[in-house]
């Protein structure tokens, strides 16, 4: 359960030989992953991260490589 004030992206985060980056932005163009907060993973392999609404605008990103 979120709290009141957080944005958030739920992901499956269970392929083998996967990374899963969760990244952050105020204007789409510059990135970060500091303070996201990451779920364990959930018996349907699904992880969430979420990040605190602390400006007007806030972006989530999910990053997948291999």
């Amino acid at each position: 359960e979120l709290a009141p004030g957080q944005l958030s992206i739920s992901f499956h985060a269970a392929s083998p030989g996967i990374t899963y980056t969760v990244e952050t932005s105020e204007n789409l163009r510059t990135w970060v992953s500091d303070g996201i907060t990451l779920s364990d993973l959930d018996p349907d392999n699904r992880r969430t991260a979420s990040v605190p609404r602390d400006t007007t605008r806030r972006f989530l990103r999910l990053l997948v490589t291999e």
